[in-house]
């Protein structure tokens, strides 16, 4: 069966297809993430560089999120911005915004995210100290169990049966691009 054609396929392809950081929209500010330098640990200053006229950003930090400053990805699990701590290398901490893209660059470099390391866990199979674990007693986020057919009865009746440990590397689908968007309101205003 042949594969189906993707609409998109051949302007990916010959590098002719427009993402979202190749537009230029009148009037829009941009906005950029500042993150955190560690992959775990308690956030103790958010230093501001003098270099920098902050009175032309827009700075927003956890406590400008009105409502639950959580995303859920398996549960409510993921804040939208650190508050006290981080959990992994790059977690978003600032939002960032200007009119100037280069400004806005410029901007986020010269903010410095201070923090305060944690030993990070890095093998599910040594157990966390008590210090490490960040869900549940045992550090587990979510138990799910899946179960299809009779698994005991296949391996009974299987021909051959070939059991052992496989390890991969771990796994990360890469974009082509970095995730953005831009909306308009039906009023005009851009969103």
């Amino acid at each position: 069966m042949a594969s189906s054609r993707r609409k998109e396929g051949i302007s990916k392809l010959t590098g002719r297809e427009r993402y979202i950081d190749d537009l230029d929209i009148d009037g829009c500010w941009w906005g950029m993430t500042a993150r955190s330098p560690e992959p775990r640990g308690r956030i103790r200053e958010i230093r501001f560089s003098d270099g920098v006229d902050w009175s032309e950003f827009v700075v927003v930090d956890h406590r400008d999120i009105p409502g639950a400053n959580e995303v859920r990805l398996i549960e409510l699990d993921q804040p939208v911005l650190a508050a006290d701590r981080v959990r992994h290398v790059h977690e978003p901490v600032l939002l960032v915004a200007h009119p100037s893209r280069e400004m806005c660059r410029r901007a986020v470099r010269e903010i410095e995210i201070v923090v305060e390391p944690e030993a990070p866990v890095f093998d599910f199979r040594v157990e966390p100290t008590a210090a490490q674990i960040q869900f549940g007693d045992d550090n587990v986020l979510k138990r799910l169990r899946i179960e299809k057919g009779d698994a005991e009865r296949a391996l009974k009746h299987a021909a051959h049966v070939i059991e052992g440990v496989y390890e991969t590397g771990a796994q990360e689908h890469v974009y082509l691009e970095n995730q953005g968007m831009a909306a308009w309101e039906d009023d005009g205003v851009v969103v």
